[in-house]
């Protein structure tokens, strides 16, 4: 995530400075034809390069289900625990261009859509 920042903020500094330049070359147009072409290469790269993330997570994950007393206590790992290989297998470039991890959950699509265009409540 940090390397697709630097080369997203180098890539802005660089569009920025010759903007100018390049503004005067093509029409108006244009400008908005290159901002349109830019945007679909960026979506074409994000939808080959950046991995599926949604993977099934038990509660357990979330360190839940302890005792009322045992939540208030932060554990902090201080060195990088090893890969459970046994558990789970290991990331390979094919797993992370899968578009879904297990079933797809078609109902979180109405859920989102409800919730987002639901009237507020104030």
């Amino acid at each position: 995530m940090m390397i697709q920042q630097t080369i997203q903020t180098i890539l802005t500094a660089i569009f920025v400075i010759f903007a100018g330049p390049i503004a005067e070359a093509i029409t108006p147009e244009w400008w908005y034809g290159l901002g349109a072409i830019l945007s679909g290469v960026s979506l074409v790269l994000a939808f080959f390069f950046v991995p599926e993330t949604k993977y099934y997570r038990p509660k357990s994950a979330y360190q839940a289900g302890g005792s009322s007393d045992d939540e208030n206590v932060v554990e902090v790992c201080t060195e990088r625990p090893e890969l459970d290989y046994v558990n789970f297998a290991p990331r390979t470039f094919r797993s992370d261009m899968r578009l879904w991890v297990g079933k797809p959950e078609w109902n979180k699509v109405v859920e989102i859509f409800t919730v987002s265009y639901s009237p507020l409540v104030v």
